[in-house]
């Protein structure tokens, strides 16, 4: 039979354990807490969008020794899948595609379309100073179309006049870009990117692609692209 004293000790025991455990508890709630919420944000990024916000302004622009501005792009293709219709805006179009085999990422033209319907182009735009050509080209495609994927090893040159170098008083070759066009296997593409308010994606045939370029130059890229490609072998 247990004494008062035993009793006592017993209990202070009890008590002291009880306070060791709500120490440790205490001491480890917030970094479990912590981590889950690390592992959370993980979650979040990975499967919803690219950290990267779009790039905006010319300061830090390229331009080549007579003054044409530099810009970079990618045809972005894709196998046929088995995704559903309901990923590009134009399923009809899409159906298209999967019955050829191969799609092709085009976007709306945020400056509106040509007056025969031509309404799309592919994800392009200004080549900075601190990034390749191949970045240039993978960044614009991320930032417009939300793809990425594996650049081929070459690209292919085309010089186009530009309305807004016109507007802002340069002529002849000075109010030409010139545009750094590789051909990108698309292996990811995300639900979230820095222009979805304002681009929307097309998976179409080439032919579909070709027929609703909005610019000459790219249709001219798009024949070029699909009807030799590109080794692949640069990968971003």
């Amino acid at each position: 039979m247990a004494t008062p004293v035993d009793a006592d000790a017993d209990a202070d025991a009890d008590a002291d354990a009880d306070a060791d455990a709500r120490r440790r508890v205490m001491l480890t709630a917030p970094i479990a807490r912590a981590k889950k919420a690390e592992a959370r944000a993980r979650t979040r990024r990975d499967a919803s969008s690219p950290t990267l916000a779009a790039r905006t302004g010319r300061d830090n622009q390229r331009y080549n020794a007579v003054n044409q501005r530099l810009v970079a792009g990618c045809i972005c293709v894709r196998t046929k899948t088995d995704v559903g219709l309901e990923d590009s805006a134009d399923a009809s179009a899409l159906a298209r595609a999967r019955a050829d085999g191969v799609e092709v990422l085009m976007l709306n033209s945020k400056k509106g379309a040509r007056v025969d319907g031509r309404d799309l182009i592919f994800p392009k735009g200004g080549w900075e100073l601190d990034e390749t050509v191949a970045e240039a080209a993978a960044r614009e495609s991320m930032e417009e179309g939300g793809v990425a994927g594996t650049l081929s090893a070459l690209e292919k040159t085309y010089e186009f006049v530009s309305r807004s170098r016109v507007k802002a008083g340069c002529a002849g070759d000075e109010a030409k870009c010139v545009a750094h066009v590789f051909m990108m296997e698309v292996n990811h593409e995300y639900d979230v990117w820095p222009e979805k308010g304002e681009r929307t994606r097309y998976w179409l045939s080439p032919e579909e692609a070709w027929r609703r370029c909005k610019h000459d130059w790219m249709r001219h890229a798009l024949a070029d692209v699909l009807a030799d490609g590109f080794a692949s072998e640069t990968k971003l």
